[in-house]
């Protein structure tokens, strides 16, 4: 992990502060068996909810608690508050949200106590969840660089390799998903994306 910003350190470290320093949290859902964005969860640890960077997050309480083994990768667990059941849904419905986006930011408070800045941010990928007695637990982890394919596109005629509204795909309407087909009921000409389709339709198929 980076390390966090000299003006970061020198607040954390006075005994007297009227800036307060917190996490904040994107968890950005991912739907591993459809290959496609879902939707973006945005968390503060504080007690009212703040605007970063022109973002609402909401105030939830959460933790990070970092292990270091010998020999072994550095993983994170980020640990939720869920006594509403805000985020257990999301782990159900997408296979313990695994393959999901987790970007933490140490943000510092302004005084108004309604707005933040990020100090610093990392990015971690979601290894496997949990969830007992209203607290769910997802392991974060850097993702294998030995488990990328390589090159990292594919060329195929019918199915597009970009992730749902990347900056590649581009796609920033109000339709929540892609089947990323080209001509399909919720491909990227339903979407009004075609030019940004990711596929290769003049492949011509082998007959054997």
């Amino acid at each position: 992990m980076r390390n966090p910003s000299i003006a970061s350190v020198i607040e954390k470290n006075k005994i007297s502060s009227d800036n307060a320093l917190t996490f904040a949290i994107d968890l950005q859902i991912y739907d591993i068996q459809r290959d496609e964005f879902v939707e973006t969860i945005r968390l503060v640890n504080y007690v009212n909810n703040l605007q970063i960077d022109g973002q609402q997050y909401i105030r939830f309480p959460f933790s990070f608690d970092l292990q270091e083994d010998a020999g072994e990768i550095k993983n994170v667990t980020l640990s939720l508050q869920d006594q509403a059941g805000i985020i257990l849904p999301y782990l159900i419905r997408f296979r313990g949200a695994v393959g999901s986006q987790v970007n933490a930011r140490l943000i510092t408070v302004m005084p108004d106590n309604s707005t933040a800045v990020v100090d610093f941010a990392e990015s971690f990928t979601v290894l496997s969840s949990s969830s007992a007695n209203y607290v769910t637990s997802l392991e974060l982890g850097s993702e294998n660089p030995l488990s990328r394919s390589c090159p990292a596109r594919t060329q195929m005629k019918d199915r597009c390799s970009f992730r749902f509204k990347s900056i590649e795909c581009g796609y920033e309407g109000s339709l929540e998903s892609c089947d990323l087909t080209l001509t399909g009921k919720n491909g990227c000409r339903a979407h009004n994306n075609s030019k940004r389709y990711g596929g290769y339709p003049s492949i011509a198929l082998a007959r054997l």
